[in-house]
């Protein structure tokens, strides 16, 4: 009994000492996979240096693309000032709407330049001249004005009327352009292109499409500056409708 009791201790330290080498041989081979992960996992620097310069290139790409569409998507382009009334874009380098609307109702005289075809002036393109003409004269205001005639697709001479409805008087462009350029002339022009409105010290340049919304842009413009515009037109239409 004492023999077969010494056999089975040996046969259980042997089987030990195995079960014993083989973990050992498992917790080593272990060790050897994570030093294999942990290989795997050390990242290069350089292509982290390059990744990081790839995306800091495109979200600079991507702010510019932004600032380049909002510069194209607004007719102001680079103005400093961009407000939009209405639904229309008024743009200035020197000043705001409402400060420009109270420094040029306090105008003494005012030139209306709109651009006519010698061949044929467009009447409503002349309606809005006279809208601007009844409106300024009613916030007793001299309205002058120095109709910039189109020729083969050029500016080549100028009609004044010199503030009197009566008469018109034809102008080389050279003192035409004198009169408009002067700073210390208060001029409305009235120009073709995207809707938009430029403002300038004393000048304002209003852009039409079409002639078919020259009127609407202009006298939206009239009301910004003096609020008793339509008051005024009111009037005005009452009186021709008694005379008729």
């Amino acid at each position: 009994m004492v023999k077969a009791k010494t056999a089975k201790k040996k046969i259980t330290k042997k089987a030990v000492k195995k079960n014993t080498k083989v973990t050992k041989k498992k917790v080593t081979e272990v060790s050897k996979e994570k030093k294999v992960v942990k290989k795997k996992e050390k990242k290069n620097p350089y292509l982290q240096k390059n990744f990081l310069i790839i995306v800091a290139l495109f979200v600079i790409i991507v702010i510019a693309f932004i600032g380049i569409s909002s510069v194209v998507s607004s007719s102001c382009g680079l103005s400093k000032f961009n407000f939009t009334i209405q639904g229309i874009d008024y743009c200035s380098n020197t000043t705001v709407p409402e400060t420009f609307f109270g420094e040029f109702e306090q105008n003494e005289t005012v030139y209306i330049s709109p651009i006519l075809d010698e061949v044929g002036a467009d009447q409503l393109v002349v309606n809005a001249m006279n809208l601007w003409q009844v409106v300024l004269i009613g916030n007793e205001i001299d309205a002058i004005q120095l109709i910039r005639v189109k020729k083969e697709d050029q500016i080549s001479y100028c009609f004044t009327n010199d503030g009197d409805v009566k008469t018109a008087e034809r102008i080389e462009l050279a003192e035409c352009n004198n009169i408009l350029n002067d700073s210390a002339n208060a001029v409305v022009f009235l120009e073709e292109g995207r809707e938009k409105v430029l403002m300038e010290n004393k000048k304002i340049w209003i852009y039409s499409s079409t002639s078919k919304v020259v009127g609407q842009v202009n006298f939206a413009i009239i009301k910004q500056i003096f609020p008793n515009a339509q008051n005024i037109l009111d009037i005005v239409n009452e009186k021709i409708y008694g005379i008729n």
